[in-house]
């Protein structure tokens, strides 16, 4: 059981690893349109589908950012004894997790599926 844990935790760091998180979209200038693909034809369609990239990724960012928030917020208010907290630290050593990933993996367990 153990074992499978740790080789789906780590095939999931490997995909992490590999997935780039998308910057938010940059247009290109109308010069440099040009330059890169011989004219200036379609450049009006382009900037449309740029700003509509942008408000999609404006609009998933933020979702996301408020996400963080608030778990931070909750995650925050969490006290944790010592007995607790010594726990975490060796089976993160055991394990080779980090801290985090302990505690979350603590919470996570505690949660109805």
């Amino acid at each position: 059981m153990r074992i499978d844990a740790n080789k789906k935790l780590l095939e999931a760091k490997m995909l992490l690893d590999t997935f780039e998180v998308p910057k938010r979209p940059i247009s290109l200038s109308a010069h440099q349109y040009k330059k890169k693909f011989g004219t200036n034809q379609g450049y009006a369609n382009y900037k449309k589908k740029i700003v509509l990239d942008r408000k999609e990724w404006d609009s998933l960012y933020k979702i996301l950012q408020k996400n963080i928030k608030k778990k931070n917020k909750y995650l925050a208010e969490i006290n944790l004894s010592d007995d607790a907290m010594f726990q975490a630290e060796q089976e993160a050593a055991r394990d080779s997790l980090t801290l985090s990933e302990v505690l979350s993996c603590w919470l996570e367990k505690g949660r109805k599926v």
